[in-house]
């Protein structure tokens, strides 16, 4: 197990240095140049927990024993691409589409499957290792919200599209209206998986017994409205207040006036479906 991990730190490393690069490389193209930045951050993130990971199990006995080989032509593969982008750097002849091409290859490849049996694995031996399952799960999220929000590049959607994820979140619906319940979920159902409550009263019986890394609520409701339920929620835990999210129809100006003055997150019915995924995706990535 020691060979690839050590071997998985190396790519770690090799990922935050070209990302950072490529991200100066790109520096006229801000949307592209801001996507390789986030990319080096959390790659730098990512092989400093899996180097941390590596110390904290060193010498435990109880590891089972490790079931997949690092095949050659994988490795000598990834740390081709990983070549290939340097050059192409140092001659000044990456193009964009040369960069999104290593960008699928890299987080999408065969890499990625190695790195779930890892994480998987040491995870049970060493808990500190869950926030990066749950941090994979987002830093490919943002290749893939990249790529559909760019026509030019949807070509790279059905290789990416089956990629197995380390880490599911879980998302709370609290909406009374069963089509927007389903038309939230429908919206949502790529950044984790999404519950439902149909009023206030259910959803804090829920959030009683499971974590959700977001909570997107309506407030006119019957039972116990989304004020009141948030009210209550974070007397149970003070720190769901950030997950917070409330889609809400009403205008009425105490309404409004309580949200902006708690600093809590909202968006009025209708929202564009960009509006509201970004709006939950940035909650995910607290």
């Amino acid at each position: 197990m020691k060979s690839i991990i050590d071997w998985l730190i190396s790519v770690e490393e090799m990922s935050y240095t070209t990302y950072e690069k490529a991200a100066g490389y790109f520096h006229n193209d801000k949307e592209f140049s801001a996507l390789l930045i986030q990319l080096m951050k959390d790659e730098k993130t990512h092989h400093d927990i899996l180097t941390r990971a590596a110390a904290g199990i060193m010498g435990r006995t109880e590891l089972q024993p490790i079931m997949i080989k690092l095949p050659d032509d994988t490795r000598l593969q990834i740390e081709k691409y990983f070549l290939s982008v340097d050059k192409k750097i140092e001659t000044g002849s990456l193009t964009n589409e040369d960069m999104l091409d290593f960008i699928v290859s890299i987080e999408f490849s065969e890499l990625n499957d190695i790195f779930s049996y890892i994480v998987n694995t040491i995870r049970h031996y060493y808990s500190e290792i869950i926030p990066l399952a749950a941090g994979m799960h987002q830093h490919t999220r943002q290749v893939e919200r990249y790529i559909e929000s760019h026509p030019e590049s949807r070509k790279y959607l059905e290789r990416i599209k089956y990629i197995p994820n380390l880490w599911e979140e879980n998302i709370l619906v609290v909406e009374d209206e069963p089509d927007i319940s389903n038309l939230l979920q429908a919206i949502l159902n790529k950044e984790g998986t999404v519950e439902t409550a149909a009023n206030g009263m259910e959803a804090l019986q829920k959030v009683q017994g499971k974590y959700y890394a977001a909570i997107v609520s309506d407030v006119n409701m019957p039972v116990m409205n989304g004020i009141d339920f948030y009210k209550k929620a974070i007397e149970l835990y003070p720190t769901i207040k950030k997950r917070f999210l409330f889609f809400t129809g009403a205008f009425d100006y105490k309404i409004i006036s309580y949200l902006n003055q708690n600093n809590l997150r909202y968006l009025l019915k209708p929202s564009p479906v960009k509006d509201i995924k970004d709006a939950v995706s940035k909650i995910l990535a607290l």
